[in-house]
């Protein structure tokens, strides 16, 4: 398992196998993660233009699509397998 695996992803990864979180639901939820993080922002800017910034950043590379690969939890992980 690489190092940024957390020990609940590799568990996960043990009892149902590697799989592929389909990419659009990757994207949904990243998109819903940023605009919340633009509301809280709005409200409270406590978190700092930098740091705020290279999360935008990092959102919007996921939105994108460049770490899909990294997604490797199959549906059925969740209790739920969509066919």
């Amino acid at each position: 398992m690489p190092d940024f695996i957390g020990e609940q992803t590799a568990n996960a990864i043990h009892n149902w196998g590697e799989g592929v979180t389909p990419p659009c639901l990757v994207k949904a939820y990243a998109q819903v993660k940023k605009s919340a993080l633009l509301a809280v922002n709005d409200v409270d800017p406590s978190l700092g233009i930098e740091i705020f910034k290279k999360v935008i950043e990092v959102l919007d590379r996921v939105i994108g699509g460049e770490f899909n690969h990294l997604f490797k939890l199959p549906l059925k992980q969740g209790g739920q397998e969509l066919v």
